[in-house]
């Protein structure tokens, strides 16, 4: 290939700006070299056009001299200048490379100038070869003062080895890096003031005379020669709880590190003086706790208790009430001695009823149960005489009916009567139930014995009175409040109260 002529001025100004162009990418392959985001690949292909930069340069220098001197003069001895070019093939490779595996489209068009530098390129343009070496000059120009620009942003932003230390410096928790040896690599600022804070001797030099010193601290005063050496300072630092002076409290902790290719050991130290403030309060809130379930599981004892009592209250009255009435009945009737057919009948009925009572559970219905009252008193020949109907409500009618059948019971065991009268009254705001019998009358000074109390117990479980309105004849009285709803629809549905439509005879 014949030595290109060109004007002296300007290829001086070729030579100038190619060179330039030469020590500015140099610079930016090396800067590549030491970014977090750079390849190998790009960091190669970099180089190359660091390369393919000085053949330009020594092409101009051939150009204007007919030789070559300086920097270029080993490069350039004894080698053709169609050799020279020919290492803008390997450029150009390079940059469909990374065009390829970095998605950077742009360097496909460097690829292609880079192949017009190629000696068959060359050879077709001539003379015209000064157009080709200004382009690129201007490309790689802003090429390079660009890179340079991002080299400079990126390199600001990524940490150093200085900045880390000065990172791990200002950190509020105390950080301490020493290797397997014992040597300290790195204490920051506050570690130093930990460790002043719990008085550590100035002469500790080794980090694990200073893990020593910790546990130390963390175990108080020492109780034994073993408690003051432990064995292994640095397991005993894992999750070490130390109270310093002012109150605080700093968590120790220690792990393997690897800190420029070496096994090191990071001791830690974290204020949780806030943790342990909070811990403390739920530890004083778990024994607030366990003395609420202690006081409360007492209270369920004495309400299981109070509980028993009342069954077997209940117990005792539904034995006396109901199944003693009956009892009592069937004595008296036994007394006959020329029982009719029918009598025995209800008998036998009598007889299933306290089989029935003994083994059913206490809610019966109140309507039936009134009606089996009345139809117990006809066999001993009392007539049991009911007027007005049972309130709607279930527990004031269990109330209305265990009234009548104690009242009942005491008229014809104690005051023999023949007749029986109980009135029912519901207005909008109470049912009022009255009984009196034509017995013999009470003596004024009554001694009450386990119906009295009974049938006033039953009306004050449902928030009434009860009251004895007169002896002679013994005549008794309750009232008991309805509620609202009861109050709207006070008597039980008439089929329910179809047995209480006419007085029970």
């Amino acid at each position: 290939m014949n030595v290109l002529s060109v004007h002296t001025p300007v290829a001086h100004a070729l030579y100038a700006c190619l060179f330039l162009l030469v020590c500015g990418q140099f610079v930016h392959a090396l800067l590549c070299t030491k970014r977090a985001d750079s390849s190998p690949l790009r960091c190669a292909y970099e180089f190359s056009l660091v390369v393919q930069l000085f053949v330009c340069v020594a092409l101009v220098q051939l150009s204007v001299t007919g030789n070559v001197s300086g920097f270029v003069y080993l490069f350039a001895l004894k080698v053709p200048a169609d050799l020279l070019l020919y290492v803008s093939v390997p450029c150009a490779l390079l940059a469909l490379l990374v065009a390829v595996r970095c998605h950077r489209v742009w360097e496909s068009v460097e690829a292609v100038l880079l192949l017009c530098f190629t000696p068959p390129f060359v050879s077709a343009l001539g003379d015209s070869y000064v157009v080709l070496v200004i382009v690129e000059c201007g490309y790689v120009l802003f090429r390079t003062a660009s890179n340079l620009a991002v080299d400079r942003v990126v390199l600001q932003r990524q940490p150093s080895p200085l900045s880390c230390v000065d990172a791990l410096d200002v950190l509020p928790e105390g950080v301490l890096y020493a290797d397997m040896h014992g040597r300290i690599v790195f204490m920051n600022n506050r570690m130093r003031s930990c460790l002043n804070g719990l008085g550590a001797p100035a002469d500790l030099s080794s980090a694990d005379e200073i893990a020593a010193f910790l546990v130390q601290a963390g175990r108080g005063a020492p109780d034994s020669e073993q408690d003051a050496q432990p064995e292994d300072p640095y397991e005993a630092l894992r999750q070490l709880r130390v109270v310093m002076p002012d109150g605080s409290t700093l968590l120790f902790d220690v792990c393997h590190v690897m800190l420029r290719a070496r096994h090191c050991r990071c001791v830690t130290a974290a204020d949780v003086t806030e943790e342990e403030s909070l811990n403390r309060a739920i530890a004083r809130t778990n024994d607030l706790l366990a003395t609420a379930n202690r006081e409360l599981a007492a209270s369920l004892a004495d309400v299981r208790a109070v509980a028993r009592a009342d069954a077997e209250r209940k117990m005792r009255s539904r034995v006396h009430d109901t199944i003693g009435q009956k009892l009592s009945i069937l004595h008296r009737y036994l007394e006959k001695s020329d029982p009719t057919a029918a009598e025995l009948a209800q008998v036998k009925e009598l007889l299933r009823d306290i089989t029935h009572d003994i083994a059913v559970a206490d809610e019966v219905d109140p309507v039936a149960e009134l009606a089996s009252i009345v139809d117990a008193f006809s066999l001993v020949r009392c007539a049991l005489v009911v007027e007005g109907t049972l309130p709607r409500e279930r527990r004031l009618a269990r109330a209305v009916v265990d009234i009548v059948r104690e009242s009942a019971t005491n008229a014809v065991k104690h005051g023999q009567a023949a007749r029986v009268d109980v009135a029912i009254s519901l207005t909008s705001e109470a049912c009022t139930l009255t009984v009196s019998n034509n017995g013999a009358p009470a003596p004024s000074h009554l001694t009450e014995g386990l119906g009295v109390p009974g049938m006033r117990a039953a009306a004050e479980e449902v928030g009434g009175t009860f009251e004895i309105v007169s002896t002679s004849p013994f005549s008794l009285r309750a009232r008991l409040p309805l509620s609202p709803r009861d109050a709207r629809d006070r008597s039980l549905d008439p089929k329910e109260a179809s047995h209480d439509s006419h007085p029970h005879r």
